[in-house]
Parts: C-alpha cells; structure tokens; sequence
C-alpha cells in the first residue's frame, strides 16, 4: 500500500464552496472590493476634475496613486490642492479610507475563520484509498488505543482512529496519528473507512457508546471482527447483542497482569510467556544462595540447565554474562524449557517462602482482581482502601494508605510484597516512594495508567510496573494473531524475528547483534529444535528463528535495520 493511497486529500476549493457560510463570505469579501474600487475610481475622477479647476494637468494614473495614497492615510504631500474644494476632498479622502480599513474590513475578515477552517479541515482525511485493506480501526484516543496504534505502526500494520471532532482531528493528526473525520453513528463513516475490508474493529470509547458504534458497523460489515474494551461486567450483554466478538475487561485484565508479577512471596519462577517449547520467566533472588555470587560462581546453568537471559532491578535491565554478580533484589530472566523451571523450582522452593499477606493497595475494580488472582495462587492478601465498601471482605482494611499507621495496621511491616492498585499516576508514584521509603527490602508492584509514568514509578521504587496501556494493547495484538512479542517489564521485551537474509551463512557472533541494535539472543529455533543461549560461534541458517530481548527503542533499531 502506498502513502498516497492511503492518504488522499480531496479537492480543497470544491469542498470549500460547498459550505453556505463560506460562500457567503467570499460574496461578502468580494462586494466590498466593488466597493473600494468603485469609491478609488470616484476619488481618482474627483482628483482630476479639481486639478484642472486649479490650472494643473496630470496623467490618469496620478489620480489612482493619490487615491489610494490618502485614503489609507500615506499621503506624502508631493500632490496638495490649493483651494478649499481640493482640501475637503482630501479631508473627505481620508475619513473614508479609516472607515474602509478600520471598520469595513475588520467586519468582512471575521466572516473568514470558516474559510481557514474549512482549508486547514481538508488536511484531515474523510475517506480512505480504494486499496487499503487490513487495517485496524479505532474509536478513541486512550491510553490503551494511543498505545495500540504506536505498537501497530512498529509492526507496519495500517490503522485508521476514526474522530468526529475536527479540533481533535487535526491535533492527533499534528502528532503524527493516522486520522480520519466522521461521525461514528452514521454507516457512511465506516463504508468511507473501508470497514468490510479491515482486519478488526476496536470500539475503545465508553460502555455507554460503545454498543451503538459497534451496531452501526456491524450494518456495514457483518463479518467483521469486534473487539471492545469493558469497564463495567454489567455492559457485557448489550454489547454481545450489539455484535461484540471479543471483549477485552480492562479491570480484570489488568488485575491479574498485577497479580501475575507478585513473586515477592517465594523464589520460585512465575512464566511470562512462551514461544513454543520455549518459556520466559522471572524469579527473585532475595533470601536465596544465589545473593552475592556472580552467575560464574553459583553454577546455576550447570545444576539445572536453564538460561539467565539477564537481571531485572528496579528498572534496569542487564544482559547476563558470567561476571553479572547477584543482589538481594535482583529478579533474575530465566529461559528454558518447562521441565527446566520445574528444576529450578525444586533446587529453591525452600527460600524466600512467607506466610504473610500481601498488601493490595486500593480496592477498586483492579485491586479486587487483583486479590481474586492471587487467592487462585494460593497466596493471603489483605485490600486497604479509604472506601468502607472494602469491609465487606473479611481481608479489607480500611484508611488512607498515606497514613503510617494505617499502613502499619495493614502489615506493611510484614507483607513481603505490595500491589498499588489506584487508578491515578499521581498517587500510584505518590505510594511507591512512601511504601519503598518504610520498606526498602519488600517487592512492588505498580500500575500504571499511561505509558509516561512507567519509568517514574521505577525510579520511585517500584520493582514491576504494569501498564493499562501496555497490556490492553497486546491483548489486542493477540487477536491479530501477532504473538511476536512478550513484555517482561514496561519498557523491557522479547520478541521472535526469522533470521534476516543479510545475516544467514554467518554465525551469532558475526551477526553482532548486541553493538548494533542493542538486542540479545535469547534463543535459537533451527528445525524445530530450540537452543537457548547459543554460543557465538553458532551458524544460523535461512528460516531459522532468533528470540531476542532488548527495550523498545532497540526492537524498533533492529527492525529498522534488518527490515524484519
């Protein structure tokens, strides 16, 4: 698909005459041209005829020049009438000159910002090319939707967020958003976004609107598959009878992604993800054999076989050599197979092993979830909230979590790992720096609702961030079929890519991965057979697959580099 096609601009003077008030105001500006040059003409002849009263003869273009050189009040004296006639004529000359420039005019330019508005609309898009196909179609600008469009631009999919403000239209457009304008009730909108042949609809808007978009689509294209994010369980019904095909609980969701990241009860691994045979995972060090020994020396490779990718400590992410010495708050990356994480799992079940609740900080949707998946573990919890409706779970405490006796009453002093949970950046950092300051040793867990504050609330302490936007984003990703990618921490990712052309015939260590993009091998998948850590004298072969970890910005090099 080509730039062009995608991005057609219709004809702007056409569209422009179109509307009645800029029609008006092009008729008005041009009567009061008339008028001007009607009023110079009359003043030019007027100029003529008392000069000759006087005695003095001038060519027809002097009277021009001394019209326009009085009334817009320039007048340079080479040309001065001696009589009284002549003086009231200049006087005259000059009276109207203010009234056409300061009354006149100003009146007809405020009938134009529809006309600026109308050239500055035709930069947004109303209708997308006959050839797009495939794309992703989005209803908002949120957090999870902002994220989901960077991410699809990552990986060369077309997307188009469909906005119905114009003022919006151009900002997101400004920023680089592929925009286009239309009402989101009206089935002309999505024919002109060429809905029957996108790959996915995603209705990110509110519960309360989102059956009524996802109705009038589904007029359009009946096949389509829907995706929408749901805030509150009790829309799920409208919105499966509008035609929802999948449904994406934000709540939920993003409470057992919180969950998920609570390994501060045990060293035991906790999986990320998978590619095939192969399972990312992360497991604590703390209060392990492990604290204080470089990998060299604990021979954790040789005992069990399994791969330390790197090492996670609060929000810093180390490639793992054997000189990467372990702390008491180092999450080690592991990679290998399932039955080499069983054997880890049985060589440090003994550490690190607390009885003590964890403390969930906030109990709303997410932190409600977030208590239900860590009962599902088999881990005690208990929920502080300002909200007496907490109470009713025999595990709520109520108070104000910046109060240190609160806290204290909670088992702050105890809990070996807390989860904030509030939906406010502002407070989630707020929470991290005070619970880290009362607790240097204990794990955090913190959400996080935009994507800008992730590296904030790790600096504020916080050994794992979750982001709404990150994971709201790959969920949908998923129903693309695109499971390239693993996020181990915000900004932290492993992905898989075929080995690049360029790169085939020749080994790892030629391929020297890590100095230009920045990413680390992770594994090697050649005839269907994985090899986690290969050495660098490892060839790689034409259809083999690399899996790779490095942050975003060198995910973004490597594609860029070798076009994958």
């Amino acid at each position: 698909m080509t730039e062009r096609s995608w991005r057609p601009s219709p004809p702007r003077w056409i569209s422009f005459l179109r509307e009645r008030s800029q029609e008006q105001a092009v008729s008005l500006l041009l009567r009061y041209t008339a008028l001007l040059a009607l009023t110079v003409a009359l003043f030019s002849t007027a100029f003529h005829v008392l000069m000759r009263l006087e005695g003095q003869q001038h060519p027809w273009w002097t009277g021009l020049y001394w019209s326009v050189s009085t009334m817009t009040t320039l007048g340079l004296g080479d040309l001065a009438f001696e009589g009284f006639a002549g003086r009231a004529l200049t006087s005259l000359a000059v009276l109207v000159g203010v009234m056409f420039m300061l009354v006149l005019l100003p009146l007809v330019l405020i009938q134009f910002p529809p006309w600026i508005e109308a050239r500055t609309a035709a930069r947004v898009r109303r209708q997308l090319g006959a050839d797009v196909s495939g794309h992703v179609v989005l209803t908002e600008m949120d957090p999870i939707g902002a994220e989901l469009m960077r991410k699809l631009k990552r990986f060369g999919v077309p997307y188009v967020l469909v906005v119905s403000d114009l003022e919006q239209a151009l900002r997101f457009d400004a920023l680089g958003f592929s925009v286009m304008l239309g009402e989101l009730d009206l089935p002309e909108t999505w024919r002109a976004a060429r809905l029957q042949s996108a790959a996915l609809l995603v209705a990110n808007g509110t519960d309360i609107r989102n059956p009524n978009v996802i109705f009038t689509a589904r007029g359009v294209a009946p096949e389509l598959n829907v995706v929408a994010l749901v805030r509150r369980p009790e829309f799920a019904g409208a919105l499966e009878a509008a035609g929802c095909t999948h449904m994406l609980q934000v709540g939920p969701t993003l409470g057992r992604a919180l969950a998920s990241r609570v390994i501060g009860s045990d060293a035991l691994t906790h999986e990320i993800g998978s590619f095939h045979d192969l399972v990312i995972a992360e497991a604590t060090a703390s209060k392990t054999p492990l604290v204080g020994k470089t990998l060299r020396e604990s021979r954790l490779t040789e005992l069990v076989e399994v791969g330390v990718v790197g090492t996670w400590e609060r929000g810093e992410f180390l490639v793992a050599g054997p000189d990467t010495r372990i702390g008491p708050h180092t999450l080690l990356i592991l990679a290998g197979t399932r039955e080499q994480m069983a054997e880890y799992d049985q060589l440090f079940a003994i550490y690190n092993v607390s009885s003590e609740p964890v403390l969930i900080i906030g109990g709303g949707v997410v932190g409600r979830a977030t208590a239900r998946a860590l009962e599902r573990r088999g881990i005690d919890y208990r929920i502080l909230d300002r909200d007496a409706v907490v109470l009713r779970d025999q595990r709520g405490i109520q108070g104000d979590a910046a109060d240190v006796e609160v806290l204290e009453r909670a088992g702050i002093g105890r809990a070996p790992a807390a989860v904030v949970t509030t939906h406010d950046d502002d407070t989630n950092v707020f929470l991290t720096l005070y619970c880290r300051r009362l607790r240097p040793e204990m794990q955090l867990v913190s959400r996080a609702t935009y994507e800008r504050n992730v590296e904030t609330l790790h600096r504020a302490g916080a050994d794992s961030v979750v982001s709404m936007a990150s994971m709201g984003s790959n969920a949908i990703l998923g129903l693309l079929q695109r499971e390239e990618v693993l996020t181990v921490s915000e900004g932290l990712e492993v992905f898989k890519a075929v080995v690049p052309a360029t790169l085939v015939g020749g080994t790892i260590g030629e391929g020297d991965l890590w100095r230009t993009t920045g990413c680390s091998v992770v594994a090697l998948r050649s005839d269907g057979v994985t090899h986690v850590l290969p050495p660098p004298e490892r060839g790689l072969a034409a259809g083999d697959e690399l899996v790779l970890i490095g942050s975003r910005v060198d995910e973004q090099r490597f594609l860029e580099r070798f076009g994958a």
